[in-house]
């Protein structure tokens, strides 16, 4: 725990905990754990993936137009 008493070991743990945050959005926004069971395959599955992706990204962009901060909203259009 050393490297957290530096700056740089405090910022290094600020970017740990924001990726794990968009991590966890990310699987609680895109239901990645949910992928339906007639979506078979690899090259399905990214395809599912990537079309929750651009969905996701979407209404992220459509949060930042409306001047949106809070996660919610996000989900509510991408459900």
């Amino acid at each position: 725990m050393a490297l957290l008493a530096t700056p740089r070991g405090r910022a290094l743990y600020r970017q740990r905990t924001m990726i794990e945050q968009v991590n966890g959005q990310l699987k609680d926004v895109l239901r990645i754990g949910d992928i339906p069971y007639y979506v078979r395959g690899e090259a399905a599955v990214e395809r599912l993936v990537a079309a929750r992706l651009i969905l996701y990204n979407t209404a992220l962009l459509k949060n930042v137009l409306d001047r949106q901060t809070h996660i919610r909203h996000v989900k509510a259009l991408v459900a």
